[in-house]
């Protein structure tokens, strides 16, 4: 049963550290006796610089990140990575890049929303076959449509996902994209790490979720969010190897996580 819920959001754009931080508090809630699990709603790759992981999902007839296979392995979970991450989009290198693909899992099944897929399939040599193939629906989509009808396939493939995820783990463990404050509406979290280089910030759950509703109207930066908000709390970070970050951040994170759970 559903005990806790954490969200985690990046302060600055880019390499804020949100896997990072997440796979910390995945590890500090299981030392502490929990079974918590992550959940990272939406993600993207970008098929020309994230070509390995894409390629090693792709050869399976999967389409998953690096993040989501990192995040299932902290997790311990036996959910599979589109679980984890019910909506992935593929972008193109591009001076004005475009999407791809939207793989979605809902209800168990695979959804894919195709919009340039043709030719850069053609392109490297039919790697994206076997996703097809092993696909359980296929849609092809505009703009127009992506604002409209489609948009009910997200929600459900995000709904289901929290929903099983809920059933199987008493704490979740939600990462946000890219800046973004709330990366589900409908997320209610009980405590909310904010991160970036040098500095993870507490927030009140309640407060910035009011915060995110003032501001409404499509995807909320967390720069607007805590604009409105003081942290409860400030932990000051510093850079780590590569090898020890994740302990390194467990430790700073679990004084916060004990007064939780």
């Amino acid at each position: 049963m559903l005990r806790l819920t954490i969200l985690v959001v990046g302060l600055c754009a880019e390499h804020a550290g949100k896997t990072t931080l997440t796979r910390s508090i995945l590890r500090c809630l299981r030392e502490i006796g929990m079974r918590p699990c992550a959940f990272k709603p939406k993600a993207a790759n970008n098929l020309w610089y994230d070509f390995d992981v894409v390629y090693e999902s792709l050869s399976k007839g999967r389409l998953y990140g690096l993040d989501a296979k990192l995040l299932r392995e902290e997790s311990h979970t036996p959910l599979r990575e589109e679980v984890i991450n019910p909506v992935h989009r593929l972008w193109n290198e591009g001076e004005q890049p475009e999407y791809i693909l939207d793989r979605i899992f809902a209800d168990g099944k695979t959804i894919l929303i195709l919009k340039n897929l043709t030719e850069i399939n053609r392109m490297v040599k039919g790697l994206f076959d076997l996703l097809c193939a092993k696909a359980d629906q296929i849609i092809e989509t505009t703009d127009e449509d992506l604002t409209t009808k489609l948009l009910r396939y997200y929600e459900r493939g995000i709904k289901n996902s929290f929903t099983e995820i809920s059933k199987n783990h008493d704490v979740v463990v939600v990462e946000s994209y890219s800046d973004v404050a709330l990366p589900w509406e409908k997320l209610k979290p009980d405590i909310v790490f904010g991160v970036k280089p040098w500095e993870i910030s507490i927030y009140d759950a309640e407060k910035y979720v009011m915060a995110v509703d003032i501001l409404h109207g499509g995807e909320i930066s967390t720069q607007r969010v805590t604009a409105l908000l003081e942290p409860t709390k400030r932990i000051k970070i510093l850079p780590q190897p590569s090898a020890q970050v994740v302990d390194y951040m467990k430790e700073r994170a679990r004084p916060i996580l004990e007064e939780y759970v």
